[in-house]
């Protein structure tokens, strides 16, 4: 069997959810996996989290998210329920040097980032025309490097 780098293993992951729910939209899958989503005024440094109460998941958004972090959040979050590691929480400081959160960042990207960027975009172009984070964009493509 040939190894699998971790890229391609999320992006298996991805591949697995997508053929069944045949949905990129976060907020969509969430809905699908029965995940319950809430928007609330968290804790400064907190983007969101996951936790389960009274046996329903649910994943805590900070409402002063912007739309493009909120979506990153949800995909970010839902990987770390279908992950089922211990509680992690993400802060709004990506900790990048955490092995759970960078495979809960790259569910996201895989999940999120769905072309490669045109002809001369830049980075930073491709993010807004795709409304990912600039931050996923770097990590996703930089498996290509």
């Amino acid at each position: 069997m040939p190894y699998k780098t971790k890229y391609e293993l999320v992006a298996a992951d991805v591949e697995e959810l997508l053929q069944k729910y045949g949905t990129r939209d976060p907020f969509k899958l969430a809905d699908y996996l029965n995940l319950k989503i809430r928007r609330r005024n968290l804790p400064d440094g907190i983007a969101g989290m996951v936790g389960e109460l009274w046996g329903k998941v649910i994943i805590m958004l900070d409402f002063s998210l912007p739309e493009d972090e909120a979506r990153y959040i949800v995909a970010h979050e839902i990987y770390h329920h279908l992950d089922k590691h211990p509680d992690v929480v993400l802060s709004k400081k990506a900790l990048w040097g955490d092995w759970f959160e960078v495979k809960a960042d790259l569910f996201a990207a895989s999940l999120l980032i769905c072309e490669k960027p045109r002809w001369s975009e830049t980075e930073i172009e491709f993010a807004a025309r795709t409304q990912v984070p600039v931050r996923l964009v770097r990590l996703w493509f930089r498996r290509a490097a």
